[in-house]
């Protein structure tokens, strides 16, 4: 399909008229820092009621003594809620990105146990300048063509050797080939 039609370069209005009609594309995603302390159930019978125990001590404001060993590190920087909740879990990195900064807290239970949480630095997302992006958008633009242009060839076939789509099969296919026709 990629040698039946070719795609010419845009011009650098439609460039950048493509960036502005897709700002969610290119808008980075919120980042934090935090450091964390762990508190292991396969070593303590209460490992929350242990957490909570030791941020009550600290008032939220010293670093928690104390903790289980961990092999991920104490503290992390400037990761986004998918890089987060591949290494602790979505239910965990959810709660770390709804925490302010500044002070300790928790407990927050993550696929490996109980964590104190203190979140260091939030950096909110943004959408960087057109020209910091202008190759990433040309590549963006590229892949939008070429996807429209698939589609258009498809439907072409579809109509030139009378192709229908049956309403059961139809769900299964990928919404540019399953428009048009079923019977």
């Amino acid at each position: 399909i990629s040698d039946s039609f070719a795609i010419a370069e845009p011009s650098e209005e439609e460039l950048r008229g493509y960036y502005e009609d897709h700002p969610a594309e290119f808008t980075t995603a919120p980042r934090l820092s935090f450091e964390q302390r762990f508190f292991s159930p396969a070593r303590r019978p209460d490992a929350e009621g242990d957490a909570a125990s030791f941020l009550r001590r600290t008032s939220g404001e010293a670093a928690p003594d104390g903790g289980d060993p961990l092999f991920l590190e104490g503290g992390f920087d400037s990761l986004d809620e998918t890089t987060l909740a591949s290494l602790f879990g979505p239910d965990f990195a959810a709660a770390v990105f709804a925490l302010d900064a500044g002070s300790w807290q928790g407990p927050i239970a993550s696929g490996y146990g109980v964590h104190l949480v203190k979140v260091t630095r939030i950096e909110a997302g943004h959408l960087p300048a057109f020209e910091e992006l202008r190759e990433e958008v040309l590549s963006a633009w590229r892949d939008a063509q070429y996807r429209a242009g698939k589609a258009q060839y498809l439907l072409a076939l579809r109509e030139k050797y009378g192709v229908t789509v049956a309403p059961s099969v139809a769900p299964l296919l990928p919404r540019d080939f399953a428009g048009g026709a079923a019977e």
